[in-house]
């Protein structure tokens, strides 16, 4: 009985602090422009890059940083907005955040990026969103859909 009471101690603790399997990738995919083109002059994102593993000013971990690279013609972009549009997580709309646009009008002219950030956690899945931009007038830019992979195992 003694030898079956320390094996079972034994299993236990590495079935009760199991750590996560992080084995997968964590990246940034860009399916690209959704619906309809943005109003005339109003901001323009022209792409999203990422950036990973990084510490922020706020000494937040993220493991992905969007980069949300944009021309705004009129210099007057307010908002970058984001929508989930499709996860196998238990994330919502609710816990997903837009960004107000603090960047001078002589940069938004000539070209700038606004940067966002994702802490994956310890679980495995994907957020496809979709992020727009807004200027002061309520005109929105035209629409780019991107997904998070978090720990995700890649199938080749």
């Amino acid at each position: 009985m003694g030898k079956v009471l320390l094996a079972v101690w034994l299993l236990l603790p590495s079935v009760a602090f199991a750590a996560p399997d992080l084995r997968g990738r964590t990246f940034l995919s860009v399916e690209g422009p959704t619906g309809k083109a943005g109003k005339s002059g109003a901001p323009v994102l022209k792409s999203i890059t990422a950036l990973y593993d990084v510490n922020m000013r706020n000494g937040m971990h993220v493991d992905v940083m969007p980069q949300f690279h944009f021309i705004a013609p009129n210099g007057n972009a307010v908002l970058l907005h984001r929508e989930l549009v499709e996860t196998d997580s238990a994330i919502t709309q609710a816990g997903i955040r837009n960004a107000r646009i603090a960047i001078s009008p002589a940069l938004q002219r000539a070209g700038a990026t606004i940067s966002g950030g994702w802490p994956c956690g310890p679980g495995r899945y994907h957020v496809t969103m979709r992020a727009w931009l807004e200027d002061s007038g309520g005109n929105r830019g035209n629409a780019i859909q991107y997904t998070i992979h978090c720990h995700e195992l890649l199938m080749y």
